[in-house]
């Protein structure tokens, strides 16, 4: 190979060189991040954020386990690895709105984390099939309107089951657009977007209903969801 080759060899390694030194260091200072974590906003319960019984006297409210046995719910701590997590069930007539919430504290978890565990992920490998995909910009719930929402119903032996979610991160609903795992370059594009401060503080709150949004969306559960929710910068718009 003569000189000129090879030195239009070289130079077209160059872009790729620079490319892996810059995700080398990149992934470097991701390591680092733990060191550099904000202060937590939210110093209550995720439990403090679900209607109580005596804010619902016509609903019947139960406080359920994150899973059915104290052994599956270690299983899902040691995979999800939230601060605090609360999973309440309300009921009134025939109309079910179960509801789940889990929290991060700040430099705990990176986003994409926590969003490799939504329901498009979760569900689907628990064998639920997903019948309906959505992203709505803007979800009005009485007079206050919510972020970005996930809309989806899934469907497994007969049962339909109509959700809704938001994972929220610092003070931004955060969506990967993929319907299901976030892209494989979400590391990367995390650590342009935020530098070393990517481990937010989070929320990830799902509400389902065994009847359509549309007529669970205005039931008193959710207008005291979205009251309580406002102490969360980023979630009411």
């Amino acid at each position: 190979m003569d000189t000129l080759s090879t030195m239009k060899a070289w130079v077209k390694l160059v872009p790729i060189t620079a490319a892996i030194i810059v995700l080398l260091l990149a992934l470097g200072l991701i390591a680092f991040n733990g060191h550099f974590a904000h202060e937590a906003q939210f110093l209550g319960r995720a439990r403090d954020l679900l209607p109580e019984r005596k804010q619902l006297p016509e609903w019947q409210v139960t406080d359920a386990p994150i899973a059915d046995t104290p052994e599956m719910e270690k299983r899902v701590l040691d995979i999800l690895d939230y601060d605090d997590a609360a999973y309440v069930v309300y009921r009134k007539d025939d109309l079910r709105v179960s509801i789940y919430i889990a929290y991060w504290r700040p430099g705990k978890v990176s986003v994409r984390s926590v969003a490799k565990h939504t329901p498009d992920v979760c569900w689907t490998l628990a064998g639920w099939e997903c019948s309906l995909s959505e992203e709505i910009p803007v979800l009005a719930i009485g007079e206050k309107e919510i972020g970005h929402t996930e809309h989806r119903n899934f469907t497994i032996r007969g049962q339909v089951e109509h959700v809704v979610f938001w994972h929220i991160a610092g003070a931004e609903v955060v969506s990967y657009h993929t319907g299901g795992r976030p892209p494989w370059h979400a590391a990367i594009n995390e650590f342009i977007r935020w530098g070393n401060q990517f481990k937010k503080e989070q929320f990830f709150l799902r509400i389902s209903s065994n009847k359509p949004l549309a007529d669970f969306k205005e039931s008193e559960v959710m207008q005291r969801v979205v009251e309580n929710f406002t102490v969360i910068p980023g979630f009411i718009r």
